[in-house]
């Protein structure tokens, strides 16, 4: 528009110049009239340039508003996320918490259930050891030490001699009962023995029927010979078949060596244990009454399952006259006294003894 209205300026003009005067006047008037739309012209192309201008200004603003906007609901999500996870870390802490004090109270459930075991155990072993006449404290004026009421099991091997019959009324005077792991004879005044000890309700077990090591331990077949002998022969005389055996010598001597773990198999598989010892009144030497009671009673107390091991056979005298001696002390320290059965926990050298 506003080149057209140059274009008819400029067409004026070049009129003026070339000389047409007639007309003007009427040239000047179109002239100031074209003037004014030039003006009219750039005046409206400025307002729109201005307008123009203006929109692009607010659509600017508008955009930065929905920045503004868009940033502010990051921000809102954000914050949102934060407090999420907040949420799921105390939730969290809250559950380790719990576990915590789930643990504890298993715990603290165990440590009671141990305390009342224990307490059990404790009121059995006090009502075990009233039964027995036996307390945990020694009394009043005791002298030496003090087992409260520890078992001890005393046994004899080589019998039954013409002493068996000493030990069996020693034993009766005490109301003691023992152990006594027999050998073979078939002298007409020892054959009763046999009887008399399971009659006077002491325990009776195989201990060989020759004694003869070397023969013994000489093959399996020797083995068995020698214990099926003495075994039947008891059987026979007494009505009891043996469970309890002890080996000539204790289970670990050289001599057994090369049939030891098959004796050990064919024991277990008749049904027969087999007990050693681990504390000795050491008769199976030359020693005074003396020497056996000190033998005994100065190695017995760190024992906490004493078997005793003595002897009844041909020639023990010094047993027969320290075997009270021992009792006593044995009995004034807090011991009982049992004999063996299948039930009591076996000693065997070199393993518990």
């Amino acid at each position: 528009m506003t080149a057209i209205v140059l274009c008819g300026l400029l067409a004026l003009q070049m009129i003026l110049i070339s000389g047409c005067t007639a007309k003007r006047t009427a040239v000047e008037t179109m002239l100031q009239e074209l003037n004014s739309s030039l003006q009219s012209v750039q005046q409206q192309s400025v307002d729109a340039s201005e307008a123009s201008i203006q929109a692009s200004q607010a659509e600017a603003a508008s955009i930065q508003a929905s920045q503004a906007e868009a940033a502010s609901i990051q921000a809102s999500q954000a914050e949102a996320a934060s407090i999420q996870a907040s949420q799921a870390e105390a939730a969290s802490i809250q559950a380790s918490q719990a576990e915590a004090a789930s643990i504890q109270a298993s715990q603290a459930e165990a440590a009671s259930i141990q305390a009342s075991q224990a307490e059990a155990a404790s009121i059995q072993a006090s009502q075990e050891q009233a039964a027995q006449g036996v307390t945990s404290q020694p009394p009043e004026g005791h002298q030496g030490p003090w087992v409260g009421g520890r078992t001890v099991y005393l046994t004899f091997d080589d019998g039954p001699s013409y002493l068996t019959p000493q030990v069996l009324d020693i034993l009766d005077r005490y109301q003691i009962k023992a152990t006594f792991f027999v050998t073979y004879t078939d002298k007409p005044e020892i054959v009763p023995y046999y009887s008399e000890i399971v009659r006077r309700g002491h325990t009776i077990g195989i201990h060989t029927a020759s004694h003869e090591y070397e023969q013994i331990y000489s093959s399996m077949d020797a083995f068995v010979a020698d214990f099926d002998k003495i075994y039947n022969y008891v059987r026979d005389l007494t009505g009891v078949s043996c469970q309890l055996y002890r080996f000539p010598g204790g289970s670990t001597t050289g001599l057994n060596l090369g049939i030891r773990e098959q004796v050990k198999a064919w024991l277990q598989q008749r049904g027969i244990i087999y007990h050693d010892w681990n504390v000795v009144n050491g008769d199976g030497a030359t020693v005074t009454a003396d020497e056996a009671y000190h033998n005994v009673v100065d190695n017995i107390v760190q024992r906490t399952h004493p078997i005793v091991l003595m002897h009844d056979g041909v020639k023990k005298e010094t047993t027969v006259e320290a075997l009270p001696r021992i009792i006593e002390t044995l009995q004034s320290w807090g011991f009982t006294f049992a004999p063996l059965d299948p039930s009591v926990e076996p000693i065997h050298h070199g393993i518990n003894w």
